[in-house]
């Protein structure tokens, strides 16, 4: 406990020495999902947002029930049309290859519009959770330009519903050269089948300066801190 609040004074502290910079709207999910555009099986678990591949009326998590891994009601969009173009990529992009037969089927998506400055960066928390370890990814999209999130390091959980999870990561984007609009997108993609529904845990999005990388892992820490809590609660 006590190198949880040393690690949330320090995180405070710092970004309270930062100057004013654009703000992403809800960017920690406090107000739900207002501000961000979704498709798919989108919802909020544990303050967080929580993306899957999920659909509704399909066993794709066989002996669990239809739709047991759906937490909106919404089943995951088809990847091969609307996911591709909701996350403003060309048709059959997420695919990780397609002349090797290697293809994304469906998944869900979160997206928003904002502004950075020039030497911002994006920082965000991310979490990957699955029943099927194989090949679904996680991906971010900034201005058209896909980064895969990947799986991370996978191991056995009983602290969630999923099968299968990673510990919580830190993203950091390059900094932007100039002031600019950024189109950005957070996905979760189902490749090669239907079955096992792997979901993105997303949360705490931020536009700051260019950190410090000392600053991202006690921002990274805390994360985990409150996850645990979190966790311990229930």
């Amino acid at each position: 406990m006590k190198i949880e609040s040393i690690a949330i004074l320090t995180v405070a502290a710092a970004f309270a020495a930062l100057p004013a910079q654009a703000q992403v709207l809800n960017g920690g999910f406090s107000s739900g999902l207002t501000s961000w555009t979704q498709l798919g099986d989108v919802s909020i678990q544990s303050g967080a947002a929580l993306l899957t591949t999920a659909a509704v009326n399909f066993e794709d998590d066989a002996p669990a029930s239809a739709g047991a891994f759906n937490f909106s009601g919404i089943a995951a969009a088809d990847s091969s049309n609307s996911l591709d173009t909701f996350s403003n990529l060309s048709v059959d992009a997420l695919d990780p290859d397609a002349g090797s037969l290697v293809f994304a089927f469906e998944g869900s998506a979160l997206k928003q519009t904002f502004t950075v400055g020039a030497g911002d960066v994006i920082f965000f928390q991310w979490q990957f959770l699955t029943n099927d370890p194989l090949a679904d990814y996680a991906y971010v999209v900034i201005n058209g330009t896909k980064i895969n999130l990947g799986q991370a390091s996978l191991g056995s959980t009983s602290s969630s519903p999923f099968a299968f999870e990673s510990a919580v990561n830190t993203f950091s984007s390059q900094a932007f050269p100039s002031a600019q609009t950024v189109d950005f997108v957070v996905g979760v993609v189902d490749v090669n089948d239907f079955n096992g529904t792997t979901a993105l845990q997303f949360d705490n999005v931020q536009i700051v300066p260019e950190p410090s990388s000392a600053m991202l892992a006690l921002a990274g820490l805390l994360g985990l801190a409150g996850r645990r809590r979190s966790r311990e609660r229930k």
